[in-house]
């Protein structure tokens, strides 16, 4: 049985439904409401009630927590989390107790019953401001932000229980992610594609010549699945490997529109890096060689947003 925190959310819900359609058990706890498509059962996959379990509670909540695990719970995808990096420069105690508290605690619960694996969604945040330089897995943890400070502190942690305990622990870092269904998630392409269907009317914090990795759901949900189902290295960069600006990236978009946007340009953020290059060479040692295009996933994207009825 796998438990995937934050199964509400964009990463999770695609997951949960991926990992259903693979004829998993899955349990699901999420502050959200569950997506009722998770909980209806289809024709066309192997979807059903009986397979799925969801859980709507706080994870800081320690009673909720503990129930978790009267199921047999042996893989975990720790999805939960507060990600935005502006507001965690405003409200550094409440990331500190939703992003690392939490974590701790469901590892510590973890090793408690003997879970097998325990994935944590890490960032490339966590390597800091290095410029231009091409981040990898052997980066030191240097992070600018509170919410990259909280992922950089949750890493080393579960590194720790793993050498002391022997969790299973596994640290996903995190690109930009994209892909369908993302009309509730706060990103620049989500919002690109939000103001194509409303006014065209977007904004781009700094100059726009930010650089940035872009990785596609699928591609994300494909690396997941394959770090549970065999051994893996503790660190792997989850990224396309190939980055771009800001301002390029509105060009594609408008290229794969066919519109062009109204840009205004406000003040940088602070705590947000000047660029992310990574180096995903990590994905090579669970059997993936390359991901999606970004001029694709794109087009895949913005055809869901065309067609999708929760804008």
């Amino acid at each position: 049985m796998i438990l995937v925190t934050g199964s509400s959310g964009f990463i999770g819900r695609n997951l949960v439904k991926s990992l259903l359609s693979d004829g998993n058990k899955v349990v699901g706890i999420d502050i959200e409401d569950c997506p009722d498509y998770l909980l209806t059962p289809t024709k066309t996959s192997n979807l059903s009630d009986e397979n799925f379990t969801f859980v709507k509670g706080d994870l800081r909540d320690g009673d909720v927590l503990r129930s978790l695990f009267d199921r047999p719970i042996e893989y975990i995808v720790h999805l939960a989390a507060f990600t935005r990096v502006v507001e965690s420069v405003n409200k550094p105690s409440e990331y500190f107790e939703n992003n690392v508290v939490v974590t701790q605690r469901l590892s510590e619960e973890a090793i408690k019953h003997g879970v097998k694996k325990f994935l944590f969604a890490s960032t490339n945040a966590v390597a800091g401001d290095v410029g231009y330089s091409v981040i990898n897995e052997n980066n030191a943890l240097f992070p600018q932000s509170p919410y990259g400070a909280n992922k950089a502190a949750s890493e080393m942690m579960l590194n720790a229980y793993k050498s002391s305990y022997g969790l299973g622990a596994v640290r996903l870092r995190f690109t930009n992610i994209y892909g369908k269904d993302m009309a509730t998630k706060d990103s620049f392409i989500a919002r690109m594609c939000k103001a194509a269907l409303g006014d065209k009317k977007i904004a781009v914090y700094g100059d726009g010549t930010q650089v940035r990795d872009y990785v596609y759901l699928d591609d994300v949900i494909g690396v997941i699945k394959r770090v549970l189902s065999l051994d893996s290295p503790d660190i792997i960069v989850v990224g396309s490997g190939s980055s771009v600006s800001v301002n390029e990236l509105v060009k594609l978009v408008e290229e794969t529109i066919g519109l062009q946007f109204s840009v205004e340009y406000q003040d940088a953020k602070k705590g947000e890096m000047k660029a992310v290059i990574v180096d995903n060479g990590s994905l090579k040692s669970i059997g993936i060689d390359k991901t999606s295009d970004l001029g694709e996933g794109l087009k895949f994207t913005w055809d869901w947003f065309k067609h999708s009825s929760y804008i």
